[in-house]
């Protein structure tokens, strides 16, 4: 399946979450949002993935991207795409005001600890960034 990456700052790459698609023989399409890089059509991919950044989910002042990307988050997973947020990631869902099934729902730092395991790793992991923004049910 084609997964499209929304990458928010060069140092926070899909690491072991690509990894472990890439694994199972998924293919990772990053866009460097913060680069100025075009967002595609999410309809040519199979779910989304949305990295973390230094910024917050409503820090469009300084991020204008940020208004546009919500837009494409909020209309993919409004038509049903799998998405997957991890820090800014899960920001930019829970900002949107849509019903998400509480199944669906990661924390941060929660999914790094799970993907972690269910890939095999045994590194450390070290949380230098925290958030935790909710979900209305």
């Amino acid at each position: 399946m084609d997964i499209l990456v929304l990458q928010h700052i060069r140092c926070e790459p899909p690491a072991a979450y690509g990894e472990a698609l890439a694994a199972r023989g998924h293919i990772l399409h990053p866009v460097e949002v913060d680069e100025g890089e075009p967002l595609p059509d999410w309809r040519e991919y199979g779910a989304i993935v949305a990295m973390g950044g230094p910024m917050g989910a409503y820090d469009e002042a300084d991020h204008p991207w940020l208004v546009e990307e919500k837009r494409l988050i909020r209309d993919a997973v409004q038509a049903g795409l799998p998405y997957f947020g991890a820090c800014l990631g899960v920001q930019l869902l829970a900002g949107q005001g849509l019903q998400v099934p509480q199944f669906h729902v990661f924390y941060g730092f929660v999914a790094v600890v799970a993907i972690a395991i269910l890939s095999g790793y045994r590194t450390q992991l070290v949380a230098w960034q925290y958030l935790l923004y909710g979900f209305g049910g």
